[in-house]
């Protein structure tokens, strides 16, 4: 049996991230996940982050690879963390702050497909994708399960989110179509909301984030795909491919 393997984030995030991972079971076989990263994918995977991250580029920052293959395997795994270290050289060789202090920490996760070794998921998590922002907005909206959608949206907007449910289409407007295309086709939106709770009734567990889906279609292939979006900065936290799209 194979295992998906996204790194487990603490609180509604975790819940998040196991709803996706089941939800990634159900449209890809169990071979779809397996050993057998070649160079093409982690350059792939290199010109996925630039892609979703596109204010990183350019600024010669050196980045963590994480990888935890078999004893016995002569290849890397599918599924492999690239990221940016918080992390400061010991000593330091002098006072300032260095480029990874100014961007933050980032781990990226990414499962590729072992069939076609296109990608599956990325699912990143963070200070540079405000990941503690959001997780505290989305503790106290828990913390008040009684709250209207005015109430929610009020604290999200309080707590410094540019990017209110009425801001459909400034999100938009920064969603980098542009650097996703030469990867994974053109990119056509199929729809966007904004996601106060991930239940309609009790248990209510806080979501407060955007999703944007788009279908990508390149050599005659369509694929659907998915990304979520943190509403403080505009930054994708997860991307997904949901399946090839019916014809």
């Amino acid at each position: 049996m194979c295992e998906l393997s996204l790194r487990s984030r603490s609180g509604n995030a975790g819940r998040v991230a196991l709803s996706f991972a089941l939800l990634l079971s159900m449209c890809f076989s169990p071979g779809a996940i397996a050993q057998g990263c070649s160079k093409q994918t982690y350059a792939e995977a290199l010109r996925l982050f630039g892609a979703i991250y596109p204010e990183l580029t350019g600024r010669k920052i050196r980045l963590d690879f994480v990888a935890h293959p078999y004893l016995e395997s002569d290849t890397l795994p599918l599924g492999f963390d690239i990221g940016i270290s918080e992390l400061r050289p010991t000593p330091p060789a002098q006072e300032q702050t260095s480029e990874a202090d100014r961007v933050g920490h980032l781990n990226a996760h990414f499962q590729f497909d072992a069939k076609d070794h296109r990608i599956i998921s990325i699912v990143a998590s963070g200070s540079f994708v405000e990941s503690e922002r959001q997780e505290n907005l989305n503790g106290l909206v828990d913390a008040h399960p009684d709250w209207s959608v005015a109430q929610m949206t009020e604290a999200l907007l309080s707590a410094g989110a540019r990017f209110g449910p009425d801001q459909k289409d400034a999100l938009i407007a920064e969603f980098p179509v542009d650097k996703l295309e030469p990867m994974v086709g053109k990119i056509q939106i199929t729809s966007t909301k904004f996601t106060f709770r991930g239940n309609n009734e009790p248990p209510f567990f806080a979501v407060m984030d955007w999703t944007i889906y788009f279908r990508a279609t390149t050599s005659g292939r369509k694929d659907d795909y998915f990304v979520s979006i943190e509403p403080f900065s505009g930054k994708i936290t997860m991307l997904g491919r949901r399946g090839r799209a019916p014809k």
